[in-house]
């Protein structure tokens, strides 16, 4: 429980029922936030670790290829009347919910180093 309020660990309380629900990349599945709420602070620091070196092998793939980080479920755009900034939807996340289906997410916990 490091540290974490009896508040925040309920937030992070996933039951089997809503776990499958859940897109891969629900921050609930953090495998170093889990570790902290454990209180097991050395694997904590690994998995940040290591999740962090994942992210930037995927960045260095990602500008080797060429290819731009892209929202998957929102895209930003300008009000024609107001010509303020605000976020429209661009995917149904109820949908892909629904089916059960993020393959359109990338796998950002997992052990592999890339997929």
């Amino acid at each position: 429980m490091y540290f974490f309020t009896k508040f925040a660990l309920q937030l992070n309380h996933l039951t089997p029922e809503l776990k499958k629900w859940l897109p891969p990349t629900d921050s609930r599945l953090r495998p170093d936030l889990c570790a902290l709420e454990k209180a097991d602070l050395e694997v904590a620091a690994n998995e940040k670790h290591r999740l962090e070196e994942k992210q930037r092998a995927h960045r260095r793939l990602d500008e080797a290829e060429k290819l731009q980080w892209v929202a998957r479920y929102f895209k930003q755009e300008i009000d024609s009347d107001t010509g303020e900034t605000y976020y429209a939807y661009c995917r149904d996340y109820w949908e892909d919910r629904r089916k059960g289906d993020w393959s359109h997410l990338r796998d950002i916990f997992s052990e592999t180093m890339l997929e």
